[in-house]
């Protein structure tokens, strides 16, 4: 597994994390309850599973057999598509987007 892949799994964790921790609490606007509900703990920890599961799928793989024997490229991405997708794909990217990391920050 890359540098990168652990730390968008690391930083979906600590999200999700924080969510599992969280206590509804009262608020005094209408305004945030609407942020609250689009934001409740139940909603972040589904999208932060949803998160794993993507990135457990798009995996990185050293070489693709006979399609590609070298580099670094997506398991998922380059089964489905029969060629070699390069490591990161455009989900990983996503995700690298959705988390404010960039693809070549450093732990």
């Amino acid at each position: 597994m890359t540098v990168l892949h652990e730390r968008i799994k690391f930083a979906i964790e600590i999200r999700k994390i924080i969510a599992e921790a969280a206590t509804p609490a009262e608020v005094e606007w209408e305004a945030d309850v609407h942020h609250l509900l689009a934001n409740s703990p139940d909603r972040i920890i589904r999208d932060c599973t949803e998160d794993l599961m993507v990135l457990t799928r798009h995996a990185q793989v050293n070489g693709m057999a006979e399609l590609e024997p070298t580099g670094e490229y997506c398991a998922r991405c380059s089964h489905l598509n029969q060629i070699g997708e390069p490591y990161p794909c455009p989900e990983v990217l996503s995700l690298v987007r959705r988390y404010n990391m960039t693809a070549g920050e450093q732990p």
